[in-house]
């Protein structure tokens, strides 16, 4: 029996900083680095917002989609919780960083259709750094957190960046 599988992002927001600039140095036009540096990650917020919520058609006809996430959707800050396999961990003790996940669903000729998920592109960005502070909530009430809290950063499809720059859902600037 599988436990677990696990995938490495097609690519990094690095590489497209990089990619960018080499492309734009080639083609001799002029910008300042070291501007573009002071700005990368909120360059790079931009890119998220505009990538999540992309849905697109695959060769086979089926639909895949892009949204934005972070490695876990929750942190345990106090407490333990139990895991499918009945073992007991303090983990994750942190969301990871925000990254943008690709899910698609593949249909099988021998059984039914199977939802696949995968990281499409990884950053070094902090959720606490980079987004609002409203969209971190605190929960006791959970059956598999025993004698704890944890932290759920409540992302949606459609994210925005705020006046701040920093990631707010869209529905809550309406």
């Amino acid at each position: 029996m599988t436990g677990f599988i696990h995938s490495r992002a097609a690519f990094h927001i690095r590489d497209f900083h990089r990619d960018l600039k080499d492309v734009l140095h080639a083609q001799n036009v002029n910008f300042d680095d070291a501007a573009w540096d002071a700005q990368a990650d909120r360059i790079s917020l931009a890119i998220l917002c505009l990538v999540s919520n992309t849905e697109f058609l695959l060769a086979n006809g089926n639909l895949a989609s892009c949204k934005l996430q972070t490695e876990h959707h929750f942190r345990l800050l106090s407490g333990q919780r139990r895991l499918p396999t009945g073992i007991m961990t303090s983990e994750p003790t942190s969301f990871g960083c925000l990254m943008i996940l690709g899910e698609a669903t593949i249909n099988r000729a021998t059984s039914g259709p199977l939802r696949v998920i995968f990281p499409l592109i990884a950053t070094d960005l902090d959720p606490h750094e980079h987004c609002d502070p409203e969209l971190f909530l605190r929960d006791r009430a959970v059956e598999t957190v025993e004698n704890g809290e944890l932290e759920i950063v409540n992302l949606a499809p459609d994210m925005s960046l705020s006046d701040r720059f920093k990631l707010v859902r869209t529905d809550s600037l309406v």
